[in-house]
């Protein structure tokens, strides 16, 4: 028997048996049904209202696939008047009205505002109530039209094709999203049948299946405008500073750049640690740079950066892509491949950061992560693959919030995002094998103190730098230079 697992959750299903007796009469009263085959592991089919043939529902991939060649060409207006059903919402939610992003791209309502039609409502209740929330009007809710679809899918042509299934228990119309959800979703809302029962409805196998296909994204797949993800983290940041009563920070280019050299080391370190496909990745960050500057303060100077007097530095690699794993009940038992990978990735992890910690020199340092690097490139490269069943990979607004909501939920990232005193900064990010690097670098830009500038007044002091520079007639130089 096997098993899914979908980003390592197992999905289990409780099952309640029907058994339909009267064969003439299964196909009509099972039309736009999914059956999930009790006797059989639960498999999944579709009984199409059309030809009254039940489609094997297979992988996620195969459930998408079936709803691309069955669902019909629906408009906007029409689809509106089948009411909708708030069920199974998941996913990234950015104005915390309770509709995640997806479906608001698919209702039209707007992502970013809680209240679309700024009516005093918000979107979810709106549609809970059946009301308009892009305008004061009802929903043209016709009851007779969703009564005559009921079973069908429907695909959306005037926006991106998304794909909606209308329930034959309540003629209510189901958002499918992408293949992992249309695939739960419609097995959550099947009934169990007999195989006996099921053997009376006429099977179609002439359908093709897109999981005949390639299911892992390829590098080409998995492609981001880099410059505008940098920016989109940069503008969320500034949100959350302002959600706490702080003043944006001001983007800076040239901060931008030396943060965005280090996530191409650190991309350049983790090519022989990923793959993008179905290995045990273990991918390596740290602040710590071996190319030019150890930590952010030395690699701003290293890159002509010094008009600053504080500086700090904010690290994240998330993953592009939302695997899904399938392996066997054998592997479950035996401890399968993909919890091994999060136990040893956990260990090195840890142990990385104790000797790093425990370093006493910028060259241990330096020694501490070539000898990681290569230990890493060992132990992936003898690493059993993971099987993966399927990738879909994430949008930009999924990435921000998974680097920005990271940092927020780390105190110590937390504390550089909220520290009052920084007014500058710079995003860089690198795109590696379905993980994005992302470097946030934050300075307290300053007008006096800096190497190469002039030193710092204050009534009733001498005149002074920022460390190390030394203020030696009237500009700050190296303490080396002086006299």
């Amino acid at each position: 028997m096997n098993k899914r697992i979908i980003l390592a959750l197992i999905l289990v299903l409780f099952l309640i048996p029907f058994h339909y007796p009267q064969a003439e009469v299964l196909n009509s009263r099972l039309q736009g049904k999914i059956l999930l085959q009790v006797e059989a592991e639960g498999q999944a089919w579709y009984v199409n209202p059309e030809d009254e043939k039940r489609y094997f529902l297979g992988r996620p991939r195969d459930a998408f696939s079936i709803m691309r060649q069955l669902g019909q060409g629906i408009s906007n207006r029409n689809l509106k008047k089948i009411p909708v059903a708030l069920n199974s919402l998941s996913g990234l939610d950015s104005d915390n009205d309770g509709l995640p992003d997806s479906w608001e791209e698919a209702l039209n309502t707007d992502p970013d505002r809680k209240d679309s039609d700024s009516d005093g409502f918000n979107d979810k209740e709106e549609f809970q109530n059946n009301y308009n929330p892009l305008s004061e009007d009802n929903l043209p809710i016709d009851r007779g039209f969703a009564e005559k679809n009921k079973g069908r899918i429907f695909l959306q042509v005037e926006n991106n094709g998304e794909a909606w299934y209308v329930s034959p228990a309540n003629g209510k119309r189901y958002f499918l999203g992408r293949p992992r959800d249309a695939f739960n979703l419609m097995r959550n809302l099947g009934l169990g049948i007999k195989n006996e029962s099921l053997q009376e409805i006429p099977k179609e196998d002439g359908i093709e299946f897109l999981s005949s296909t390639s299911q892992v994204l390829s590098d080409e797949e998995i492609n981001y405008d880099l410059r505008e993800l940098e920016k989109s983290i940069h503008d969320s940041i500034n949100k959350k500073r302002k959600e706490w009563g702080l003043n944006g920070l001001d983007w800076n280019s040239e901060v931008a750049r030396v943060a965005r050299m280090h996530s191409q080391d650190l991309k350049e370190e983790n090519l022989e640690l990923t793959s993008g496909g179905d290995s045990c990745d273990l991918p390596l960050i740290h602040h710590e740079g071996v190319e030019f500057g150890l930590y952010n303060e030395d690699r701003l100077h290293d890159q002509g950066v010094y008009y600053f007097s504080q500086s700090g530095e904010n690290i994240a690699l998330v993953s592009t892509v939302i695997s899904t794993f399938y392996i066997t009940e054998q592997e479950e038992a035996n401890g399968d491949t993909f919890s091994q990978c999060k136990e040893i990735r956990g260990d090195l992890n840890s142990e990385f950061r104790t000797s790093l910690k425990e370093a006493e020199s910028e060259k241990n340092k330096t020694n501490i992560i070539n000898q990681e690097i290569k230990e890493r490139q060992d132990i992936f490269d003898s690493m059993e693959t993971v099987d993966i069943e399927e990738q879909t990979m994430k949008r930009k607004s999924e990435l921000v919030h998974d680097i920005v909501d990271g940092w927020m939920n780390s105190p110590s990232h937390r504390k550089n995002i909220l520290y009052t005193d920084f007014n500058e900064a710079g995003i860089g990010v690198a795109n590696i094998n379905g993980y994005i690097i992302a470097t946030q670098s934050f300075i307290r830009r300053t007008n006096c103190g800096y190497k190469g500038g002039s030193c710092c007044e204050k009534t009733g002091y001498y005149p002074y730098c920022y460390t190390p520079w030394q203020c030696q007639e009237g500009s700050c130089v190296s303490a080396s230079t002086q006299n």
